[in-house]
């Protein structure tokens, strides 16, 4: 509804705020910004009033995370050793040990050994400062070789050097020979003529051998490197009459195979024996194997000859390119390659203690360790005391050595007592109590200051004072702020049957609580209060508004949960429920009776209704279908039976038409409680009935 104003004064204006004072900064409504003395302060300005909280700090992903100087933020403990320092989950070498890699985990240090990848097969020992082989140069049979350096391989037909970690090997060149078929001798490199090799066979200087060319059997000879060949002549044969055609060498039968003459082969089963077919008989022996270029070569399983593919060092095998450790002398490291096992001494990292010791089945001397409480530290190692978290200890040659913990200056002025140092940095001490972090207090001795704790910082201001409209104002005594001189009060507003109302008041006139009136310099303007629609359908009206708490229906109304007949609706039962009415049909029992009336909305057993008429309870009334039957109602039952006679004194009585009882001849019956009913096809009775 349109305000209605009483009188000409100006309607009520809503206050607006300037914005704020802070640190020398005007800030507009609304405003968010960082303090300028505390950078772990967000401020924002609302309502002319600054109010500070601490900077929302992330979740730490360590578990005891600390608060250290110049920081807003809880961080990661860090560790130090020998005067340096590193932070959580850093990672460093050790200046003596290239290979020991170290890590901070949580004021903690970690250390491990670094692993080298295997990037070439003959690496070059690791240069000074470094902790992996290189692979510029060659490290082969315990010495040094520089790339492109010639090393030695064991294989006198080969000429080898270092390449890049790599040894590469060419045969060795060969003089030419004057014959044309030299053969090869076991332990030579390069071929001679005092041999020969024929089609992929070799023979000795002299030697006889038979070979099939073109299907003629041939008879060859080696000598001093050149092979002579002459078809071989037919013995004579003992049959008279001889079949002619091509001439066949002598030829073998082993085992029930035929091998031609002068071929070479390895029976089943036997690897190791060689067989060959001379002169048609089989020559077998035993495999002549060529003497292997490497010192420990491995027997492969179903093999004849040695092979340099792998190792077999101190009755162990092991693959080619292996690195171990030798089970008989654990102080060697060894590496399997191409057959031959070279060993070196372990070099074992210097040791930061005046005594290590060397434990059985250990080849480096290390510092002992230190137990306490039952836990073990390695030496050098720096920890809190297992039970007093107040003292820190060093693992030093076997032995604890602990000492108060150093507390670090606390990062803010007012911090609270922690486990071991006065540093918590998370709520204050200020004026002999505590406060958490965010708390508002005042001040412990100046009620006209106050004060605000952020992670261990203690901010005291003066109390903001409102901005004062006299240019003169006072401080009155015990007060904080100044005030205006007392003025005259502005004047009152008269109320009919009520105190005059003062200067601002709010009030509403006697009788119309609907209307809201404000008194300004002794004038009266009044609005009436709006209504919001109600969120129901029945609402009933209320004092100024319409309510859900009851219902309005049909002119009536009704409490919230009040049942009540529809006025609309027979037979129907209403409910009003928070100013909505829903109406359904009335619920009937079921009528215990087998006759009820239905007069009403539900059938009633105090009458019956029977063939279509309605009879009272305890009513007689004759049967409608049997004239000579009398009925009655009760209760909703109805129980029917035929008219009694009075006893005659005549043998053979008569019944007269329309009558229910027998007379005898010339006498008339008693007269019938009630008439008769016509039954179908009767006369009417000529006479009443006694």
């Amino acid at each position: 509804c349109p305000p209605t104003p009483l009188s000409g004064d100006p309607p009520v204006i809503l206050p607006t705020f300037p914005g704020c004072e802070y640190e020398g900064q005007h800030y507009e409504e609304g405003a968010t910004f960082p303090s300028s003395s505390n950078h772990c302060l967000q401020c924002s300005c609302l309502r002319s009033q600054v109010r500070c909280v601490p900077l929302k700090c992330p979740v730490s992903p360590c578990p005891e995370p600390a608060l250290r100087p110049g920081h807003c933020c809880p961080t990661c403990q860090g560790c130090t050793e020998g005067g340096s320092h590193w932070e959580h989950g850093q990672e460093w070498t050790t200046p003596g040990d290239p290979c020991r890699i170290c890590r901070c985990l949580e004021g903690h240090i970690q250390c491990r050994q670094r692993e080298c990848a295997s990037l070439c097969p003959y690496p070059a020992r690791p240069l000074p400062g470094t902790c992996c082989p290189v692979c510029d140069g060659c490290f082969l049979n315990g010495r040094e070789h520089r790339s492109g350096e010639p090393v030695g391989s064991g294989d006198p037909c080969s000429h080898c050097r270092c390449a890049n970690g790599s040894i590469q090997c060419e045969p060795l060149p060969c003089p030419p020979v004057p014959c044309r078929h030299p053969g090869k001798i076991p332990g030579q490199c390069c071929p001679i003529c005092d041999g020969c090799e024929y089609q992929g066979h070799q023979y000795r200087s002299q030697e006889t051998f038979r070979l099939q060319e073109g299907g003629l059997c041939v008879r060859c000879s080696c000598q001093a490197g050149e092979v002579s060949c002459e078809e071989q002549e037919c013995s004579v044969t003992p049959c008279a009459l001889p079949a002619s055609g091509r001439q066949l060498c002598p030829a073998c039968v082993l085992d029930g195979e035929e091998f031609a003459e002068g071929v070479q082969w390895e029976p089943d089963g036997q690897p190791c024996t060689s067989c060959i077919c001379q002169d048609g008989v089989s020559k077998c022996g035993a495999v002549l194997c060529p003497p292997v270029p490497c010192q420990h070569p491995t027997q492969p399983p179903g093999a004849c000859c040695p092979s340099c593919d792998s190792c077999t060092y101190h009755g162990q095998v092991y693959a080619n390119g292996q690195n171990f450790t030798d089970a008989d002398s654990p102080c060697h490291a060894c590496r399997c390659q191409d057959g031959t096992v070279t060993c070196s001494l372990v070099d074992c990292p210097p040791t930061t203690c005046a005594r290590p010791q060397s434990g059985p089945g250990q080849c480096c001397p290390r510092c002992p360790d230190c137990i306490l409480e039952e836990k073990v530290f390695v030496d050098g190692e720096s920890f809190s005391h297992p039970r007093d978290p107040c003292q820190e200890c060093r693992c030093q040659e076997g032995h604890a050595r602990c000492q108060p913990r150093a507390c670090p200056r606390a990062p803010c002025a007012h911090p609270l007592p922690g486990t071991c140092c006065q540093n918590d940095c998370s709520g204050c001490a200020f004026g002999g109590k505590e406060y958490l972090s965010g708390a508002d207090f005042p001040h412990p001795s100046d009620p006209c200051r106050q004060c605000s704790c952020l992670s261990g910082h203690v901010q005291c201001l003066a109390r903001r004072c409102a901005p004062l409209p006299c240019p003169e104002p006072v401080l009155p005594p015990g007060e904080c702020c100044p005030q205006c001189p007392a003025a005259p009060a502005p004047a009152g507003c008269p109320r009919p049957g009520a105190a005059p109302a003062r200067h601002q008041e709010h009030f509403s006139p006697p009788g119309d609580p609907c209307r809201l009136c404000l008194c300004l310099h002794g004038s009266v303007s009044c609005q009436r209060l709006p209504c919001p629609p109600a969120p129901c359908a029945h609402p009933h009206q209320g004092p100024c508004c319409p309510s859900c708490d009851g219902c309005l229906y049909q002119g009536k109304e009704f409490a919230s949960g009040e049942r009540f007949p529809s006025p609309t609706a027979a037979c129907h039962l209403c409910l009003c429920w928070e100013g909505s009415v829903s109406c359904e049909p009335k619920a009937c029992a079921p009528a215990l009776c087998p006759f009820p009336t239905r007069g009403g909305c539900c059938p009633d057993c105090d009458g019956c209704e029977y063939l279509g008429e309605y009879y009272l309870s305890n009513q007689e009334f004759p049967d409608p279908r049997e004239p000579c039957h009398r009925c009655t109602c009760l209760g909703g039952f109805v129980t029917c039976g035929r008219l009694p006679c009075e006893p005659l004194g005549c043998s053979h009585p008569l019944i007269p038409s329309g009558h229910c009882c027998p007379t005898c001849q010339g006498r008339a019956t008693p007269a019938l409680p009630f008439p008769l009913l016509g039954l179908p096809g009767d006369k009417p009775p000529t006479s009443a009935l006694p």
